[in-house]
Order: structure tokens, then C-alpha cells, then sequence
């Protein structure tokens, strides 16, 4: 991959000025207010880049992961139906005027977001929220995704970002970022895409807001406002007890409620049995659906996420 660098904010702008599919990935498409285009290419070529000297972290490979079950992917809509901002079809923001047709981001903030305040298509651009979980591969592998929040944490805080191709540095829990994106729906929810051509800024690193305890019960109905307000935020619910061992590989239940999810813990998953119990469960809060359920998940992002 070949990486240009430049000076944004006062911190180092990392974009792609060319690169290369993970195997298996294609570009993605779009429709009118249809689905994003599924993965379609076949190209198996590695790019690697360097920035002044310094050692790179390139991210994962944007390939499956056995044990994600849910099919979500296909669902994020890239494009709105008669969106407000003067980008027209598109869904885009404030269009510069001068004939571009390229249009520059709302500076936001995560808490307007999740307010509902942009639509669906609209190009965002949100300052120093820190990354809350690894970066994995997406539910079908055509994406790379992570979730970040905003510092002083609360409701409507977190969301999820998903990226079209390996990024030159692979962001960690603590970094700080300046994000520029489309925002993308499905079924309520907004995510941040960022495109290959979309600056991901480094600005910092911080400490990862602590987890907001919840109840499984609040979690219980998708639509509730608690579940609605924590989607994206790292949570932890306590006293919990196993109600189903195995309703999706990699994944139990917890309280006939929540499932726990494995795409940041894979093979390191507890595998209990029903009727066992734990302390406490603690990791972004997602809501996931696909045509035989619809549930709020928690994915633990390492063994200090899980207490028996």
C-alpha cells in the first residue's frame, strides 16, 4: 500500500493512494437506498507501506472469522431517501458550491449522531474519540470494524466504524482519533464508514472510559431506551447466569436476554454450560439482527472482560 502523509490539526494524516483487496474483498457498492454492494473481487495482492522510518501496523486482514453468526453486514444502507442536505441524492452534507460535487463533512460530535440529527448517506467528521475495542474483521470479511466513544462516555456516546480496506496503522484500545466518514443505517442504527480516501487522525491516547453497568433486563427488548442509548457503548452487567450454552457458535446467553459475543475473543471464548453463572460481562454493546432474530449482544474484548 502506498501511503501519503500529511499535517492535519496538528497531528499526521495516514491516507491510501493506492491499494489492494484482502483476499476474497471487492469494492463496495452502493444502490439507491439499497444495500451496500457485497464483496465481489478476487484479488490477492498484500501492499506495504512506510512512513519516515517508523515501524508500520498494518491492520488485519479483512477475511472471515468463524463464529460470527450473525449476517448484518448486508444490511448497512449507504444512501438515503430524500435526504435534508443539499448533496441531493447522494445524501450528502453542505456541497462547497464551486462545482466539485465533493462535499465537506459536518463536524459533529458521536451524542448528535445517535440523536438522529444527520441522515443516512451524509458525510460526518467527529474530533478525538478514543477506540474502544481491537480492530476485527466484519461478520462477512468485506470490512474491517472497530467502535469508539466519546471521552467523558454516558449515553449515546459510542458507535461503530467500519472501514472499506486494511488501514496503513491499525488503531488500539486508548488511541485517540479524529474520524472522517459516511454515515451508514441499518434498522435504527448509524455507523461511520470510512472510505480509503478518508483521513483517520491520530491524536493522542487516553484512558478507555470505564464500562456503565446496565441490567439484562433493560436489554431484553432491542428497542428499549436503555438499549438504544448504550448501543455502541462499552457496558457491564453483573450477576448473570447462563440460559442458553450454544444458541449461535462462539456465543451463549445470559438472563434469557443477551447474548455474548465472540468476535473480539474467538477461540479464548468461555464455552459454559447452562445454569452456570458470572459476576460480571463487560464489552461494546451492538445490536445485531438477521432473518431469525433480532438481540442486543455484548462482545467482551479480553479475558479481564469476563469474571466468573
Amino acid at each position: 500500500m502506498a501511503l501519503a502523509f500529511g499535517w492535519y490539526r496538528g497531528a499526521v494524516i495516514f491516507a491510501a493512494s493506492t491499494f489492494w483487496w484482502a483476499p476474497g474483498c471487492g469494492t463496495a457498492g452502493s444502490g439507491d437506498g439499497g444495500a451496500s454492494g457485497s464483496a465481489t473481487g478476487s484479488d490477492n495482492g498484500n501492499g506495504n507501506g512506510n512512513g519516515d522510518g517508523a515501524t508500520e501496523t498494518t491492520s488485519p486482514a479483512a477475511t472471515g472469522v468463524p463464529g460470527l453468526c450473525e449476517s448484518g453486514d448486508d444490511g448497512w444502507i449507504s444512501e438515503t431517501s430524500g435526504a435534508t442536505g443539499s448533496g441531493g441524492g447522494t445524501g450528502g452534507a453542505e456541497d462547497d458550491g464551486f462545482g466539485m460535487d465533493d462535499d465537506m463533512p459536518l463536524l459533529t460530535s458521536v451524542y448528535d449522531i445517535n440523536r438522529d440529527n444527520y441522515d443516512t448517506g451524509q458525510r460526518v467528521e467527529v474530533i478525538d474519540v478514543v477506540v474502544t475495542t481491537p480492530v476485527y474483521p466484519s461478520e462477512t470479511g468485506a470490512q474491517l470494524e472497530f467502535f469508539v466513544q466519546e471521552q467523558d462516555s454516558g449515553p449515546l456516546s459510542g458507535i461503530r466504524v467500519r472501514t472499506e480496506a486494511n488501514l496503513p496503522q491499525t488503531p488500539v484500545q486508548g488511541d485517540v482519533v479524529s474520524i472522517v466518514g459516511q454515515l451508514r443505517g441499518q434498522s435504527g442504527q448509524q455507523a461511520i464508514h470510512v472510505s480509503i480516501d478518508d483521513p483517520l487522525v491520530l491524536t493522542g491516547t487516553t484512558t478507555v472510559p470505564e464500562p456503565i453497568v446496565v441490567s439484562t433486563q433493560d436489554l431484553d427488548d432491542p428497542s428499549s431506551e436503555v438499549a438504544i442509548a448504550y448501543e455502541g457503548v462499552v457496558v457491564r452487567v453483573e450477576a448473570v447466569t447462563v440460559t442458553n450454552p450454544d444458541p449461535c457458535v462462539g456465543e451463549f446467553e445470559v438472563d434469557a436476554s443477551v447474548r455474548i459475543d465472540d468476535r473480539f475473543l474467538l477461540d479464548a471464548m468461555p464455552t459454559p454450560a447452562d445454569g452456570d453463572g458470572f459476576a460480571s460481562v463487560a464489552g461494546p454493546l451492538i445490536y445485531v439482527s438477521d432473518n431469525e432474530y433480532e438481540s442486543m449482544e455484548i462482545a467482551p474484548r479480553g479475558g479481564d472482560d469476563i469474571n466468573p
